[in-house]
Parts: C-alpha cells; sequence; structure tokens
C-alpha cells in the first residue's frame, strides 16, 4: 500500500473529499509515520492493518480543528505499540 493508498482512505474516513486537502493531509500521514519510527524504532507498515488505523486516526486527530478522542485513542495506540516488542 502506498500513501497514495493511505490519503484515499483518510478521504473516506475524514469529514473532506476534494483534493484541495490532499497536500495537508499527506503532511499528517507523513507525520505520523515519523512518530511511529520515533516511538518504535521501526519504519511504519502501511501494509501492517495496525500502523494503517494509526496513521488515519492521527489524520482524523489532526485535520482542521481536530478530534480530542481521536488523539487520545492514537497516544494510547502509540504507547501500546512503542512498549511491545511484537504484536
Amino acid at each position: 500500500m502506498t500513501e497514495n493508498d493511505v490519503l484515499n482512505l483518510a478521504k473516506l474516513n475524514n469529514p473532506y473529499s476534494s483534493d484541495a486537502y490532499d497536500a495537508e493531509a499527506l503532511q499528517w500521514i507523513q507525520a505520523a509515520e515519523r512518530d511511529i519510527y520515533n516511538t518504535t524504532g521501526r519504519p511504519a507498515d502501511l501494509d501492517d492493518p495496525v500502523h494503517r488505523g494509526m496513521i488515519l486516526m492521527y489524520c482524523r486527530a489532526h485535520f482542521g480543528e481536530g478530534d480530542r478522542t481521536a488523539l487520545e485513542r492514537y497516544q494510547s495506540m502509540l504507547i501500546k505499540l512503542g512498549i511491545q516488542e511484537t504484536y
């Protein structure tokens, strides 16, 4: 799965569908990938449903005015992922 595939999923998962927000959404996807890497020491795997779900949650948490519940869920998942060697 590519970042563009994840972008298309993010569009379905967020209150926007216009291509006008693609650049912003791609920045959130890349930020989430870096966040996962910085926490786990392993690159985010876009084919992994856990990583992909976390990235989508990150996008939802940060797009527009943000979604506090999504951010809290993302942070909780990130902590759990960071303390697990494998899942």
